[in-house]
C-alpha cells in the first residue's frame, strides 16, 4: 500500500484500517474467542479494575492527542493509530 499526498493522514488511516478490517476480521475474532471471550464471567471484580484502568488511560491518551497532535509529531501519529484501530474494530 502507498500512502497519496493529495489526501489527508486521516483519511488514509481510516482507509487502511477499513481494509485492514475486512482482511483480517475473522482473524481477529477468533483470537478474541480462544483468549478473552467468557474470562469475565468468573472474575467480574478483577475485570472490572483493569476496565477502570483501561478507560482512565485512554482519556488520557485522547487529552494528549487533542492538546499536541497538531503540533509534535508523535501525538499526530497516535492519532492516526487510533483511527485505524478504531475502523478495525468498526
Amino acid at each position: 500500500m502507498k500512502t497519496n499526498p493529495q489526501n489527508s493522514d486521516v483519511l488514509q488511516a481510516f482507509g487502511a484500517g477499513y481494509i485492514e478490517s475486512l482482511l483480517t476480521y475473522d482473524v481477529i475474532y477468533m483470537h478474541w474467542y480462544n483468549t478473552i471471550n467468557g474470562v469475565c464471567a468468573t472474575k467480574s471484580a478483577l475485570c472490572q479494575k483493569v476496565q477502570n484502568h483501561l478507560d482512565k488511560n485512554l482519556d488520557w491518551i485522547n487529552d494528549m492527542i487533542a492538546n499536541y497532535s497538531n503540533t509534535q509529531p508523535y501525538w499526530h501519529q497516535v492519532r492516526l493509530h487510533f483511527f485505524l484501530i478504531n475502523m478495525v474494530s468498526f
